[in-house]
């Protein structure tokens, strides 16, 4: 994890850094990415191949639109885009408590949301937001009929390991602008630039 390495003993977590040869025992890494510190806590999703992360995020910012009224994250890792896209509003959406924890911790300004992706009804009311970043594993049809329901510009997606039928559910729903491809070991990250079908 970023030149650190996880150990797990006796109900502690411990973090030992390769570089310096140091342990620190606490439950949160920092995340060095385009010039600021971001800190997560440890059972928080992170995107763990460092010699694809940083690279990963910068092209997902280049295709942000900037100066926006609403920008939606929905997934791990959304808040770490605030700091560098201007808007009006930052609206976060997890089903992961501790991904809701580190957004509020991190970008205090920004409004963040525990939802069940299997319950359409604890999604927020969300009428309009320009650009809007989903960061899932499994891209659920809640989740799709959720952003249907949203005037956007556009829909940046970045999934792993992304199967041919959410593909399909993606392609159905919306148009796709570009699609790039990550290497991460064993798989496939795919970064999806979409918007809205007329």
């Amino acid at each position: 994890m970023n030149g650190y390495l996880l150990i797990k003993y006796n109900n502690k977590t411990y973090l030992l850094n390769y570089y310096n040869k140091k342990k620190y025992l606490h439950n949160r890494i920092q995340i060095h990415f385009n010039g600021i510190t971001i800190s997560k806590t440890i059972e928080s999703f992170d995107q763990n191949n460092y010699l694809i992360a940083n690279k990963l995020r910068l092209y997902v910012l280049s295709l942000c639109k900037n100066s926006i009224d609403n920008l939606l994250g929905i997934g791990g890792e959304y808040y770490l885009y605030f700091p560098f896209i201007k808007a009006n509003n930052y609206i976060g959406i997890s089903n992961h408590k501790c991904i809701i924890d580190d957004a509020q911790y991190n970008i205090p300004y920004s409004k963040n949301h525990l939802v069940d992706y299997n319950n359409s009804c604890t999604y927020p009311e969300i009428y309009k937001a320009e650009t809007i970043i989903l960061n899932v594993y499994n891209i659920h049809v809640n989740i799709v009929n959720y952003i249907k329901s949203i005037d956007f510009d556009q829909l940046i997606v970045i999934s792993c390991d992304l199967p041919k039928n959410k593909l399909l559910l993606l392609k159905n729903n919306f148009r796709i602008i570009k699609m790039r491809y990550f290497y991460n070991f064993s798989n496939l990250i795919r970064i999806i630039q979409l918007e809205r079908k007329n």
